[in-house]
């Protein structure tokens, strides 16, 4: 069914826009990119030399399109994915909520993954009013020198019960296509160029994690995906015990608090061993 350009808004256009302008003006500098979802978006707390380039509805195919964009930036050396219970099956797209791809291409350039899929939506349609309505939110917005991609403002996602949330999660999880294949794409590319990539396994409140199977079961495709690759670090925080509910803001993002921890355990993976 087609999108109805009057009639349509995209959550994450302003966050796209701003991100992007930062970035643009500091690539050059940043040596670690956080990428993915809203997990990552919330999860982690760059400082300088680092940008956080999460946002809601990323899925695994927007985070190697975002590499592709600033994987030949002079300085980048830490690539940070994010890959959560939804990750594997989670393709936008096909989503009641594709109408963000035209912002992801709107903003960024970013092509759609399914051709066919986007013609039939019409989402070429939002493309022009989505891009108006991003310039017209940076000429009112100025760049903040010291804007690293961080997230505050972010409104919690309530659902009743952590179960609800939790098991519209695990439906991606199970989906009959991989979106896997794109971090393997982006670990390939990113050895070539001898960067090191971590894939992050963010953690969740304890209702989230008891009304979906273990995380072995969960996370057993991306582990053995990661596994042909020596030399990437999967770092998991799903059972992490040092997170406990009050990290979170909601059933499964971190708050500033819970970011902090996480953004410490994994800049202390980022550190060069002795």
């Amino acid at each position: 069914m087609a999108v109805h350009v009057r009639k349509v808004k995209d959550p994450i256009l302003k966050l796209l826009a701003r991100k992007i302008r930062a970035l643009e003006a500091m690539k050059n500098r940043v040596r670690t990119l956080i990428l993915g979802s809203s997990h990552a978006q919330m999860g982690y707390i760059a400082q300088d030399g680092e940008f956080n380039l999460g946002s809601s509805y990323q899925d695994m195919y927007y985070t190697y399109e975002f590499y592709r964009r600033y994987c030949r930036t002079t300085a980048l050396e830490n690539i940070v994915v994010f890959y959560s219970v939804f990750s594997q099956g989670s393709m936008l797209i096909r989503t009641r909520d594709a109408r963000s791809c035209a912002g992801f291409k709107a903003v960024a350039g970013i092509d759609w993954e399914d051709m066919a899929l986007a013609e039939a939506m019409k989402l070429n349609r939002l493309c022009r009013p989505f891009s108006r309505k991003a310039t017209q939110f940076l000429s009112s917005h100025p760049l903040q020198k010291d804007d690293c991609g961080n997230e505050y403002d972010y409104i919690p996602v309530r659902t009743p019960k952590a179960s609800d949330r939790a098991l519209a999660h695990l439906k991606n999880n199970s989906r009959d296509f991989d979106m896997t294949t794109w971090l393997v794409k982006l670990v390939e590319e990113a050895g070539r160029r001898r960067q090191k990539v971590f894939v992050v396994i963010p953690p969740a409140t304890s209702g989230y994690r008891a009304a979906l199977p273990s995380g072995m079961l969960l996370f057993d495709n991306v582990r053995k995906a990661m596994s042909a690759f020596p030399d990437v670090k999967l770092l998991d925080f799903y059972d992490d015990m040092d997170f406990c509910d009050g990290d979170f803001i909601d059933w499964d993002h971190l708050s500033s608090t819970g970011a902090a921890k996480l953004t410490a355990k994994i800049r202390c993976e980022l550190a060069p061993k002795q």
